[in-house]
């Protein structure tokens, strides 16, 4: 829904607008003016979605609370309407990422492959077997800038999943760059793996600090060496791109 058809003051209009050009920013009680909650009553009304949360808060005049609730639903809706979905290409393959990550699964519960796109660092996660997408892997970023709205714990900002099958499902949040980035880990998994070694001096799986040599040169430890069944111990001289 557009904000323009909420009668907005000018003020409003701009702590909206501001508000949802910001990833995860979320309004607080504390912020609920007259005029907010008065916005956030309009939303309700006009609202024609199947939302539950929204659709029962119709009809009626809502407390502080419940206007930052109907407010931070239509932040979300701004920023789908106003975002483009970056995609992959029709029939784009990235198996070899799941196909990568499942090698290890019978030696580890969770594999994950660490990565750096710009200044900002990403984890692929393998689910398991009773997930509801079996073996698909996560997207998500290794900082946790949210917190969960069930547990109230920190939690990951999500960018989408690829399948078992190699297809991909993103999320509104997936970048050029990152779609770029994980395009040449499905080219060559482990020149990704040498090449986040060999630039933050940290392990490409577990993420912890590489104390040796030999370790940097392939961007693992010893310990993630034997876990993903990959050659440790001499120093390579592989040409990353």
């Amino acid at each position: 829904m557009e904000t323009a058809n909420l009668n907005l003051t000018d003020a409003d209009a701009k702590t909206i607008a501001d508000r949802a050009g910001i990833v995860g920013a979320k309004f607080e009680i504390s912020e609920m003016t007259p005029s907010l909650i008065g916005a956030a009553e309009r939303y309700v009304a006009r609202y024609t979605g199947s939302f539950e949360f929204i659709v029962d808060l119709k009809n009626r005049q809502l407390s502080p609370g419940q206007a930052k609730g109907a407010l931070n639903c239509l932040l979300a809706a701004v920023r789908r309407d106003a975002k483009p979905i970056i995609a992959p290409a029709a029939g784009e393959d990235f198996a070899s990422i799941p196909a990568f990550l499942c090698a290890a699964a019978t030696n580890l519960k969770w594999p994950k492959f660490h990565f750096k796109v710009d200044e900002r660092e990403y984890v692929l996660r393998l689910k398991g077997a009773k997930a509801k997408r079996p073996w698909s892997i996560d997207i998500v970023s290794r900082d946790k800038p949210f917190l969960d709205s069930y547990s109230g714990m920190p939690a990951a900002e999500w960018f989408g999943r690829i399948l078992a099958d190699g297809t991909m499902e993103p999320s509104k949040r997936l970048t050029a760059a990152l779609l770029d980035a994980l395009r040449l880990i499905a080219a060559d998994p482990k020149n990704a793996a040498i090449k986040y070694g060999r630039l933050t001096s940290s392990c490409s799986f577990c993420g912890r600090l590489l104390e040796t040599k030999e370790s940097v040169s392939v961007g693992y430890g010893p310990i993630c060496a034997d876990k993903y069944n990959l050659p440790w111990g001499e120093i390579s001289e592989f040409a990353v791109a």
